[in-house]
């Protein structure tokens, strides 16, 4: 987006007549959820946190969430978590490992990894593996270095600073403040 000029892509409906676009610059509103924290503390002590701030509540469930594992491959469809309910415009969506604290158990909206193998391995982040947000199949957002094998997130706790106002596939670190493990 430029001050007279963007380039816009989407997903054609085949239901579609035709298109009306709001196109917003500045911080007015975000075009799609996006991240808005990431936890890898000690012990399970994980989560990762989505912003609604498009307007409007959003249906979740044609969202979800899917790892690359190790910082190498594809984000696979075998550690992936499809989320369900609504979340209201101007709310986050926090999502916690069944071993996490108590503390940030309290936080969270879902607890993962109680009855089913994908949400166990999508919040067993270790440091090095991305997580992406999927919307109606599109990767929309990324926290994380993608295709490396290092621990860029290791005991840390990430958040997205309060001048972003939406999604990018690409992640950058300008984009996130950094704090201590448990933050």
């Amino acid at each position: 987006i430029t001050a007279t000029a963007a380039t816009l892509g989407w997903m054609r409906k085949t239901e579609a007549a035709n298109y009306h676009i709001d196109l917003y610059t500045g911080g007015e509103q975000a075009s799609d959820l996006f991240f808005s924290a990431y936890i890898e503390g000690s012990s399970f002590n994980k989560a990762i946190a989505i912003y609604n701030g498009t307007g409007k509540a959003i249906d979740l469930s044609h969202y979800e969430l899917r790892k690359q594992n190790n910082g190498v491959g594809s984000f696979k469809s075998d550690s992936l978590l499809q989320l369900s309910g609504t979340l209201p415009n101007n709310s986050v969506y926090v999502l916690a490992h069944k071993g996490a604290s108590a503390n940030l158990q309290k936080l969270a909206d879902k607890i993962c990894g109680a009855d089913a193998k994908d949400e166990k391995t999508l919040l067993s982040f270790n440091g090095n593996d991305a997580i992406a947000l999927y919307h109606s199949g599109i990767r929309i957002d990324v926290i994380g270095e993608t295709n490396n094998p290092q621990y860029w997130g290791k005991d840390v706790t990430l958040t997205r600073k309060p001048t972003v106002n939406g999604a990018t596939t690409q992640f950058h670190w300008d984009e996130w403040e950094n704090h201590p493990t448990d933050y």
